[in-house]
């Protein structure tokens, strides 16, 4: 077993150890991509497929659209402060309250979204991955996150284990599915695992620095290598490589 340093992620206002990377997680890192992985194999949810089987024009959130659909109120008043105001304004804050409320769908839509966030089984674990993934790109917003995070760790009675445990692998499957071009092999699994450990923990110092500390090296050995690192994370999220892009010096291209 390979170990990695010592880092915390908080879930639902708890610190949740992160020692080790287990072998599989890692073969998941280094080549998950080797076949296509649905949302049934443990990936991350499609928000704009959901969003399509509710009646919102090209999968995009509309004020109007959510007005119509008849969501819990308790729920709904909730899960609508998770991202500044007081009601429903996001696909995630929707996506949330239509999962919590059970909203009603026809007979196929029911299918297809209990396909994406099935219940009982995934679908609460895949739900909280979102909610950690957009805590990785908006950091500040995290204690807003942690409040929708306890919320459906309630109502669904999942351990924060649990939760960590599938965000993780959840991870490893979509950076393992991304090519690096122009690193070599020991540059390409520090990268790997540095972007993990960040993703897994945006507000721990050490990652975020070593990311920085890493591109600022490949910028000054080779301007094209520390491109593709870059490159590497914006596929994981643009957002966060326009983060490390600004903070570091390297570019994108």
């Amino acid at each position: 077993m390979t170990e990695v340093p010592e880092t915390t992620l908080k879930a639902g206002g708890k610190a949740l150890k992160l020692i080790l990377l287990t072998p599989m997680v890692l073969m998941l890192l280094m080549n998950g991509g080797t076949s296509v992985v649905s949302a049934r194999e443990g990936g991350f949810l499609d928000a704009d497929r959901i969003m399509l089987l509710f009646g919102f024009p090209a999968g995009r959130f509309d004020v109007v659209v959510a007005g119509d659909m008849q969501l819990d109120y308790e729920i709904e008043s909730k899960v609508g402060r998770t991202e500044g105001e007081s009601s429903i304004d996001t696909a995630e804050e929707f996506i949330t309250a239509a999962f919590l409320s059970r909203v009603s769908l026809s007979e196929s839509a029911r299918r297809q979204f209990d396909a994406e966030l099935p219940t009982p089984g995934d679908g609460a674990l895949r739900l909280c991955a979102m909610w950690l993934f957009k805590t990785a790109e908006y950091p500040a917003r995290a204690q807003g996150y942690r409040t929708v995070l306890s919320l459906i760790r309630k109502k669904k009675a999942i351990s924060d284990d649990a939760i960590v445990d599938y965000y993780m692998d959840a991870l490893a499957r979509r950076m393992g599915s991304l090519r690096i071009e122009g690193l070599d092999p020991r540059e390409e699994e520090h990268l790997r695992r540095m972007v993990l450990m960040y993703m897994m923990d945006p507000v721990n110092t050490p990652p975020a620095s070593e990311i920085r500390k890493f591109l600022a090296r490949l910028t000054a050995l080779s301007p094209e290598k520390a491109k593709s690192a870059l490159r590497f994370i914006s596929a994981v999220s643009p957002v966060v490589a326009a983060r490390f892009e600004e903070k570091s010096g390297a570019r994108r291209g």
